[in-house]
């Protein structure tokens, strides 16, 4: 007998986010536009590379912390935020 998922929980549909991927970047070739997905949604390296691999110029990040994380799969990062305050100006030069 199945146990209930404990909640709260995750639960992605992995064939529904690469169908998704896989449109969206099939849109941006028809259009000849390069893109920088936001990773603030699924704060994930497994999903970062889905989208890199499928076409995805680099990535967006909203902060620093999250940049450098994401620089594990991508050297190709935008960060939406400015980076004011001498922590995240020294580890954005890094």
């Amino acid at each position: 007998m199945n146990e209930p998922t404990p909640t709260p929980a995750l639960i992605i549909d992995l064939p529904t986010v690469r169908r998704n991927i896989a449109q969206m970047h099939a849109y941006v070739r028809r259009h000849k536009i390069a893109i920088r997905p936001h990773t603030k949604t699924h704060k994930s390296l497994y999903m970062a590379r889905l989208q890199l691999d499928d076409g995805a110029q680099g990535l967006t990040t909203a902060k620093v912390g999250e940049a450098m994380t994401m620089a594990d799969v991508c050297d190709d990062l935008f960060i939406a935020y400015p980076a004011l305050d001498a922590w995240r100006r020294e580890h954005l030069a890094q």
